[in-house]
């Protein structure tokens, strides 16, 4: 069985998601009224141009990865038992960073009850998934009933964020908030079959696809924050407040991808089942 995964697709969503990046640092920096957050009057369209560069990126990697699915590459057939020690050390690690950086958020104050919970939630289950998976003291399996447990926690900031502010549009900030949260929510549930090992082929796929739609829209938002906060005038620094839990996505979904695609596979690697196949197991 081919044992080689095409690294362009990651390749691609990273750049991808810089290119994106840079865009909301210019619609941050020149488009926005910094003090209400609204694209300033005249400049409307120039405010979407950052969904339509998501949207086309998104259309890119869904191209790539359908055609690395009929390629037959690795990262979509090969069980996650045979990914290896080094791919659990960075999921690990990425978790346990990830977990860290949400919990920081409680130093933000917010004085939601919805918002602490799902903070504190989505914190826990991030470290204890990434100290299980970093010292394999129990069975890595249980990481997937924390992912779950994750996913909830992102639905409640997703069900929060929405309530809170129905006007999204028209704002710099607040559509790509959503689309990030609302991705990040289906990557944690999609990811959880991975860690329970009740993969299939199909289901492979499912988690690659939103793994790198989680990806884009979060590490764009992150990376122009950063940017805006090193290079951007003292309005852009105090506009861009770098949203801890959208970056702990980023970082998450993009080693996962890392993970699947660019990290050593063991030599006895057991193929993952047709849904047909899975189905058949069950009834035996």
């Amino acid at each position: 069985m081919k044992k080689t995964s095409n690294k362009l697709i990651v390749i691609i969503a990273a750049v991808t998601a810089v290119i994106c990046g840079i865009i909301r640092f210019f619609q941050i920096t020149s488009l926005t009224d910094l003090n209400t957050g609204w694209f300033l009057k005249g400049s409307e369209f120039g405010g979407i141009l950052i969904y339509i560069a998501l949207a086309l990126s998104a259309a890119i990697f869904i191209v790539l990865a359908v055609i690395g699915a009929k390629k037959g590459d690795a990262a979509y057939s090969l069980s996650s038992d045979g990914m290896g020690s080094n791919a659990t050390r960075f999921l690990g690690i990425a978790e346990f960073v990830g977990g860290l950086m949400i919990a920081s958020e409680i130093l933000g104050g917010s004085n939601k009850p919805i918002q602490i919970a799902a903070i504190i939630v989505s914190a826990l289950c991030l470290l204890v998934s990434g100290f299980i998976l970093l010292g394999r003291i129990v069975p890595p399996e249980i990481t997937g009933h924390l992912m779950l447990v994750c996913s909830l926690a992102f639905f409640l900031r997703t069900a929060s964020f929405f309530n809170s502010d129905l006007t999204v549009l028209n704002h710099a900030e607040n559509l790509i908030v959503l689309l990030s949260y609302t991705a990040a929510t289906f990557f944690f549930a999609s990811s959880a079959r991975f860690y329970s090992r009740l993969e299939t082929k199909s289901s492979r796929m499912r988690e690659i696809l939103a793994a790198g739609i989680a990806f884009l829209p979060s590490s764009a938002h992150t990376i122009s924050d950063l940017l805006a906060m090193l290079f951007g005038s003292e309005g852009a620094k105090q506009f861009a407040v770098l949203n801890m839990d959208i970056a702990a996505a980023a970082l998450i979904s993009g080693t996962f991808l890392f993970v699947l695609f660019f990290t050593k596979k063991e030599k006895d690697i057991i193929p993952l089942a047709d849904e047909e196949e899975n189905s058949k197991k069950k009834k035996e």
